[in-house]
């Protein structure tokens, strides 16, 4: 054990370090990145089991540890390849064990098998989430959702053989050492089925989840976009802004709107931030560019359906100066609406409306008042309580019942073409 603990220590630091030089020394060029992980990673498994037999797991656990933990050098597309990669290969496992399971199997374990695997899952879990988690703060419903969330897979199919054939080596009873691998397969197959299948309604039921999150996150925290955030917390919509900018901090913070103030590109932000609720993004600086790399970096957060973003001033402008097309997320209301737009438009006196749309009063009548020109429909809060992003491509159909949140007195678009200040 302490041979095993030694080598695989040992091997993983090493190879970890190593990694780590030859990328911050630029030796490995960036699109062989993830691949090149993989195979130190295949080669630092088989070097240890070769000094040490069975040591090759704790020196890839170690190595993954390793790489998590150092600040030197950004692994974030290895990350994204090891979770593409992780879902092909456990499916593929899964496809195995599946195709090595029959009916003889479950026989041999018979009736116990299920009173195995209901004392697993309703008994020995939930003891050992208490047991672990005394005094860690966590509430009675998160002890609860824990306890239903551990599918036995990978690590119970990998090592159920092996235990076999150790206690072959003991001279255990065949009879006993015959159950061992078709309780561990009945054991994967139950709680990937039962967790599979109940892990979301059951978190969903203890309010822990939102199946469809409408909060909004807002990048950027100018005086419109408080007047909306305030507008959709009006509504009972959950909103969150950041904003570098220590006075629109302040003025929002005031206002009792939810803000942090910080980069949205932030760790800050990304990683310590409670995001729970939130299911959207909104980048409203007045940075072309920082809307851009907000775009990009909570793609991966929200997906590309749910990250917008305003219009950029100069969308218009040709290759050389404005953001490229592939870069921007979806736009909101028009490509006519960029940030400068509607800060000249408050400059004015445009402001935010919440308007119920109803028989008497309709879309074309709230148009008909304020100008089609000079309102853009930015939010609509659907009667059946589910907020929509208005898409310049996709525009949402107002109907009946339907709340809208706009900005009025907006100038016609023609008039807005100038550089804005990038403060935020």
């Amino acid at each position: 054990m302490v041979s095993t603990g030694v080598v695989g220590l040992g091997v993983g630091v090493i190879s970890g370090y190593l990694l780590v030089q030859l990328i911050k020394r630029f030796w490995i060029p960036d699109y062989l990145q993830a691949v090149s992980f993989l195979a130190v990673t295949l080669l630092a498994f088989g070097v240890s089991n070769v000094m040490f037999h069975e040591s090759g797991l704790l020196t890839v656990t170690v190595l993954g540890i390793y790489l998590v933990n150092q600040k030197q050098v950004a692994i974030h597309h290895v990350r994204e390849f090891k979770e593409h990669l992780g879902v092909f290969l456990i499916s593929c496992l899964f496809i195995v064990l599946g195709s090595n399971f029959n009916l003889e199997s479950i026989q041999v374990v018979g009736v116990n098998g299920v009173w195995f695997l209901l004392a697993m899952i309703f008994v020995v879990r939930p003891i050992s989430v208490f047991a672990a988690t005394i005094k860690t703060g966590l509430s009675m419903k998160e002890k609860v959702f824990l306890s239903f969330l551990a599918p036995r897979g990978i690590v119970a199919a990998a090592v159920a053989s092996v235990f076999s054939l150790e206690l072959a080596n003991i001279n255990v009873d065949q009879n006993l050492r015959s159950q061992i691998v078709p309780l561990t397969f009945v054991l994967i197959v139950g709680t990937v089925t039962v967790y599979g299948l109940f892990s979301a309604p059951l978190a969903r039921l203890l309010k822990l989840a939102d199946e469809n999150p409408q909060g909004i996150l807002f990048a950027g925290a100018g005086a419109w976009v408080r007047d909306i955030a305030e507008a959709l917390m009006n509504l009972d919509q959950q909103v969150l802004l950041v904003d570098s900018s220590y006075a629109n901090w302040r003025e929002t913070r005031m206002r009792g709107i939810p803000v942090e103030c910080a980069s949205v590109l932030s760790e800050h932000i990304l990683e310590e931030t409670d995001l729970s609720g939130i299911g959207r993004l909104v980048a409203a600086t007045p940075s072309n560019e920082v809307n851009a790399l907000a775009v990009q970096e909570y793609t991966s957060v929200f997906e590309s359906k749910n990250v917008f973003q305003m219009a950029p001033w100069d969308i218009n402008a040709g290759k050389r100066t404005s953001v490229s097309e592939h870069s921007l997320g979806r736009l909101v209301a028009s490509e006519d609406l960029p940030y400068v737009r509607i800060r000249n438009g408050y400059r004015q006196g445009a402001e935010v409306k919440t308007t119920l749309i109803t028989d008497e009063y309709t879309i074309e009548d709230f148009y008909e008042k304020y100008g089609v020109d000079n309102a853009a429909v930015l939010f609509v809060l659907d009667s059946n309580g589910r907020l929509h992003i208005n898409s310049a491509h996709e525009p949402h159909d107002v109907k009946t019942g339907d709340t809208v949140i706009a900005i009025v007195g907006l100038p016609v678009p023609d008039d807005h073409i100038s550089k804005p200040s990038t403060s935020h």
